[in-house]
C-alpha cells in the first residue's frame, strides 16, 4: 500500500453491475421493492432501538456491532432504486456520522468497539452509496475515506489479526478492496486483497474437502458448547468477536455456521482473479453439491438452523443465509465468468427470499421451513435456534436478519443485469430498465415482462449512435425451448455455449422478444417431489389462524396455526407423470409475492391423504418411505408458488395410481 501511484499492468477484470443510480425497477418488481421499503425498512429507526437515535454508528452509545452496518448495507441501494426522498434522508445521516468518524489513522466506526467484522459490512454501504450518488466529489471523498482505512488495514493486520467473526468473514472486505481497484486500477489494492485472504478462514480446503456430513451435533453438542464458553464470558456475542482462531471448539462452531458458509464461498470467487488460479471455480461446484448432499434443501439452500442439520424439509434455513447467498452468487458470478451459477441465484431469489418474509413486508421470520405446517412458539429440532425462530416478528430468535434482510431483493435487481468491456449481459428478466455507457454511445435498455410468473419478456434497446457490441441472454437450465426474436429474426439457441444466447451486431433501435416455453417439471429425490414451472418452486399452502403474540401496530409478532390436511402425496399415473392444469393471472393484473388473494399463478394436480404422515416436535414429521392413504380421498389441489406462502408443503410424498 506504499506505493500508491503503482498502477497494475496485467489484465485483471471482470464483470460489473449496471451503475446503482442508472438501473430503475418497473412492474411487479417496483410494487415489490414499495413494499418493503414501506415495512419494516421504512420505519425500523422508530420501532427497534437497536439501529435508532442511539446507534453507536451515528455517534449513540447503543448497539456498536454489526446491527447499523447490515441495516445500511440494505438501506443504500433501496434509496437509489427507489429514489425515496424519505429514505434518502435517513441514509445519510448513517453516511454523515461514518465520515465523521474516522481517525487520523484511518480507523472509523464506534470507539467502544474496535472488532474489524461490522466495518467490513459498512464499506459494502459505502461503495453503494457512492455508485448511487453518481457525483465526482462524491467518489473522491469515498474513495479517500476507504484508502485511508485500507492503509490502517495493511498497517494492523499482523499485529492485529482478525478473530473470529471477521476471520471467518475477511473475503467481505475483499468486496470494497476491488472495488477499489474497479475504480483506480492500483495494484496495491490486489495485493492488498491476497493478504486478506491469507489472514481469513482458508475458505478453499473447506470445499475441497467437504468435513462436516453429519449435522453439527454431531460435532458439538450445543449443550457442550455452552459449557465450554461459559468459563470464558456468561454473554454470548463478546467472547465470540475475541476467541483465538486455532481453539478446536470455535472452528467447527464458525465452519459449520450456515451464514458463515454463505458468505465463504465467495472467497474462492475472490481468491480465483487475484491469485489468477481457475482451479477455485471447480472447487466451489463441488464444494456446493457436497453441502447440499448432505444438507440441502430443495429451495436451493441448506439447512442452518443455526448452523448444518440436515436435509430434512422440516429444518430451517436462516434469513441471513438465504441474503448472504444471494449476494455470494452475485459477486461469483460477476468475478469467474461462470453463468452455470444462475439458475441457483434464481432459484433461491424467486423462492427462499420471499417465502421467509411476510407479504406486506412488516414481519420476517429467523427460519423458513420447506415443510413448514406452523409457525409457533414451541420447540423444534433446531441445533441452536430459540423456540420462537419460525414465527413471523419482528426479531424471532435474534436481531441479525432484522436488519440484514433488507438487502436480498434491492441487490438482486441490480444485479440482473451486468455488463463488460463489450457486452451487456441479461441474468434475469424481470423488468428493469437502465441507462449504460459504453466507449461514449448511450446504451438504454428497458425489459417489460412478468416474469417469473408468465413466459414472455420484451426487450426495447437504444442507442445514442450505431455501436457493434455483444448482447447476451442467460438460458435457463429448464427452457430447453426458449424462443428468441430479435427484430423480427428467430435466433438459434440450440447450441450455445455456458447458456449464453449471444447477439453480435451493430445495435441502434431493436427490439428482442423472448418466449421460455415454460413447462410444469417434476424432480424427485430420495425423499420425495418437488413441482416446478419456471424458475418457481409449487408448494401446497395450508390456510393460517394467526394469533398475535406481541402488538405493535403493523409491526407485530404472529404465531399461525394450520387449519385444515396438509398430509398429502402427489399422484402420479403409470408412466411416470403427473396430471397438471396451470391457471394464470389475467395479463393487466399486476402481480407481487403479497400473500394475499389470488395468486398469479397456481397449478392443479392430483392428490390424495396420507395416513401415516404426522406431526412430530412441533413440525411435519419426516416424509413416509411407505405412504399409507386414505381411501377414496383422492382430489384435486392446487399449488401456488413457494414465495407466495406462509404454511406449507414444498415436498411432497409420491403416490402411484
Amino acid at each position: 500500500m506504499r506505493n500508491l501511484n503503482h498502477i497494475d499492468a496485467t489484465n485483471v477484470s471482470w464483470m460489473r453491475r449496471v451503475q446503482l443510480g442508472n438501473i430503475e425497477p418497473k412492474g411487479w418488481i417496483r410494487q415489490q421493492l414499495i413494499i418493503y421499503a414501506e415495512g419494516l425498512l421504512g420505519s425500523l429507526e422508530e420501532i427497534w432501538e437497536d439501529v435508532g437515535p442511539s446507534n453507536a454508528w451515528k455517534g449513540g452509545s447503543g448497539d456498536s456491532w454489526e446491527r447499523g452496518p447490515y441495516y445500511l448495507d440494505g438501506l443504500v441501494p433501496m434509496v437509489f432504486l427507489l429514489h425515496n426522498t424519505s429514505l434518502h434522508k435517513k441514509m445519510q445521516r448513517w453516511i454523515d456520522a461514518l465520515f465523521a468518524s474516522q481517525t487520523e489513522d484511518g480507523n472509523f466506526g464506534p470507539c467502544q468497539n474496535d472488532d474489524w467484522w461490522p466495518r467490513m459490512v459498512m464499506l459494502k454501504a459505502l461503495n453503494q452509496y457512492a455508485d448511487g450518488m453518481r457525483e465526482p466529489d462524491v467518489y473522491k471523498k469515498v474513495e479517500a475515506f476507504i484508502h485511508k482505512y485500507l492503509v490502517y488495514v495493511e498497517n494492523n493486520i499482523q499485529e492485529k489479526p482478525f478473530e473470529m467473526w471477521a476471520y471467518v468473514r475477511g473475503g467481505e472486505l475483499c468486496s470494497t478492496i476491488l472495488w477499489m481497484y474497479e475504480r483506480l486500477g492500483k495494484v496495491c489494492y490486489l495485493e492488498l486483497a491476497r493478504k486478506v485472504l491469507a489472514n481469513s478462514l482458508d475458505w478453499k480446503s473447506f470445499f475441497s474437502s467437504f468435513p462436516f456430513p453429519l449435522r453439527s451435533s454431531s460435532y458439538i453438542p450445543w449443550e457442550s458448547f455452552q459449557q465450554y464458553i461459559s468459563r470464558f464470558n456468561n454473554q454470548y456475542e463478546q467472547p465470540m468477536n475475541h476467541r483465538r482462531r486455532d481453539d478446536p471448539f470455535f472452528r467447527i462452531f464458525h465452519q459449520t455456521h450456515g451464514v458463515n458458509i454463505a458468505m465463504g464461498i465467495k472467497y474462492l470467487a475472490y481468491a480465483s482473479v487475484v491469485n489468477h488460479d481457475t482451479e477455485y471455480i471447480e472447487i466451489m461446484h463441488r464444494g456446493y453439491e457436497e453441502l447440499c448432499r448432505f444438507h440441502g434443501q430443495v429451495n436451493g439452500l441448506y439447512s442452518c438452523d443455526e448452523h448444518l442439520n440436515g436435509t430434512s424439509p422440516s429444518q430451517g434455513t436462516e434469513l441471513c443465509t438465504v441474503v448472504e447467498m444471494l449476494f455470494s452468487l452475485e459477486e461469483i458470478i460477476r468475478f469467474t465468468n461462470d453463468f452455470s451459477w444462475v439458475d441457483l441465484w434464481e432459484k433461491i431469489a424467486y423462492n427462499a427470499l420471499f417465502a421467509t418474509i411476510a407479504g406486506d413486508g412488516c414481519s420476517h421470520q429467523y427460519d423458513q421451513q420447506v415443510n413448514q405446517i406452523s409457525c409457533t412458539v414451541e420447540a423444534r429440532q433446531w441445533y441452536n435456534n430459540l423456540d420462537d425462530s419460525n414465527i413471523f416478528g419482528l426479531e424471532p430468535n435474534f436481531g441479525c436478519c432484522t436488519a440484514n434482510m433488507h438487502q436480498g431483493l434491492p441487490k438482486f435487481v441490480t444485479s440482473q443485469w451486468l455488463t463488460d468491456e463489450n457486452s451487456i449481459i441479461a441474468l434475469s428478466y424481470a423488468p428493469v430498465s437502465f441507462i449504460h455507457t459504453m466507449n461514449g454511445t448511450t446504451i438504454s435498455i428497458t425489459v417489460e415482462s412478468l416474469y417469473p410468473f408468465l413466459d414472455t419478456v420484451s426487450i426495447a434497446l437504444e442507442t445514442s449512435n450505431e455501436k457493434d457490441f455483444i448482447l447476451k441472454l442467460h438460458k435457463p437450465f429448464w427452457a430447453k425451448d426458449m424462443e428468441v426474436l430479435c427484430d423480427g429474426e428467430k435466433i438459434d439457441t440450440a447450441c450455445i455455449e455456458s447458456q449464453l444466447v449471444i447477439l453480435d451486431r451493430c445495435w441502434k433501435s431493436s427490439h428482442i422478444i423472448i418466449n421460455f416455453k415454460m413447462s410444469v417439471r417434476f424432480e424427485r429425490n430420495v425423499q420425495g417431489l418437488t413441482i416446478w414451472r419456471g424458475p418457481l418452486l409449487f408448494a401446497l399452502p395450508i390456510q393460517a389462524n394467526r394469533t398475535k403474540l406481541v402488538d405493535r401496530s403493523r409491526f407485530s409478532d404472529w404465531e399461525l396455526r394450520p387449519v385444515g390436511e396438509w398430509a398429502y402425496g402427489i399422484l402420479e399415473n403409470s408412466s411416470g407423470s403427473c396430471t397438471v392444469k396451470i391457471n394464470c393471472l389475467e395479463s393487466n393484473s399486476l402481480p407481487t409475492f403479497n400473500k394475499e388473494g389470488v395468486p398469479p399463478i397456481s397449478l392443479m394436480v392430483v392428490g390424495q391423504r396420507i395416513t401415516n404422515w404426522k406431526e412430530c416436535n412441533n413440525s411435519a414429521g419426516s416424509l413416509p418411505e411407505v405412504p399409507e392413504v386414505l381411501k377414496n380421498s383422492i382430489s384435486t389441489i392446487t399449488l401456488v408458488p413457494y414465495g407466495w406462502t406462509d404454511l406449507r408443503i414444498g415436498l411432497f410424498p409420491m403416490l402411484c395410481y
